[in-house]
């Protein structure tokens, strides 16, 4: 349930991208009208505020849903603070749950790693804030998040592929590693994971294929560590980590 009209749902996300901190005034009003807000912009998201309590009591369980929601969304000097537990906001449970993967990996407890990173971003559906027209901050959060997403992805698939799950891994490593083609790293995971596998060939075609879109969109060859790799599987070597090489099934 989200409120229909756009610049509602772009102040929900400004205060819920900040939660439980103050956002000013003047921050809300840049996000709301860009750089030209108009003379009446404070008394118009006075209003937007109201109007947003009022949809936050609507969608409250209970009873004095007015008086819960003036306790949610909440006027400070100088500005608003949405208020709300972490667990109940799923952007906030997705960093508690990398932060703790991160942790466990730190301390070499790797089973503990890749299950935190697995929980915290297989729930990662579509893209970030997608009804909403993002402002600047919001355009900063969304591009925040989707670079810790992606990254705590690769950390999970060099965790796995440790832990020798590289054919666990595979449709999942796949389907990230296609839809960044020019990621080299992803795509060196992608190439182990296909060479522990059994799949010589599949391995070394992603490289082709990967070297042949570095070379037309950016002018680059790939790095000397994937380079490396390709040789090693080339020459049918056992590629980094810690199980051998399996039988193609």
């Amino acid at each position: 349930m989200t409120p229909k009209a756009s610049k509602q749902r772009k102040l929900l996300a400004v205060l819920l991208l900040n939660v439980n901190h103050m956002v000013r005034v003047n921050t809300l009003m840049g996000e709301l009208w860009d750089s030209n807000p108009p003379r009446s912009a404070a008394a118009t998201l006075q209003t937007y505020v109201s109007q947003l309590r009022r949809f936050l009591a609507a969608a409250a369980d209970g009873e004095r849903r007015e008086d819960l929601a003036g306790q949610v969304l909440l006027t400070e000097p100088g500005g608003y603070v949405l208020r709300s537990p972490q667990a109940l906001v799923d952007f906030a449970r997705f960093e508690q749950k990398v932060g703790q993967g991160r942790l466990e990996a730190a301390r070499h407890n790797y089973d503990a790693a890749a299950a935190c990173l697995r929980d915290a971003t297989s729930g990662w559906t579509g893209q970030v804030l997608e009804n909403v027209a993002h402002g600047p901050v919001v355009e900063v959060q969304v591009r925040r998040l989707e670079q810790l997403w992606l990254s705590s992805v690769e950390q999970r698939f060099e965790i796995e592929l440790r832990l020798g799950r590289h054919r666990e891994i595979l449709p999942d490593l796949t389907g990230v590693a296609a839809a960044n083609p020019l990621h080299e790293n992803l795509h060196g995971q992608l190439m182990t994971a296909l060479h522990r596998s059994g799949r010589r060939a599949a391995a070394l075609e992603s490289f082709r294929a990967l070297r042949g879109r570095l070379v037309d969109e950016l002018g680059l060859e790939p790095t000397d560590h994937l380079e490396r790799l390709h040789q090693e599987i080339l020459a049918n070597h056992r590629v980094p980590g810690e199980i051998a090489l399996m039988p193609a099934s």
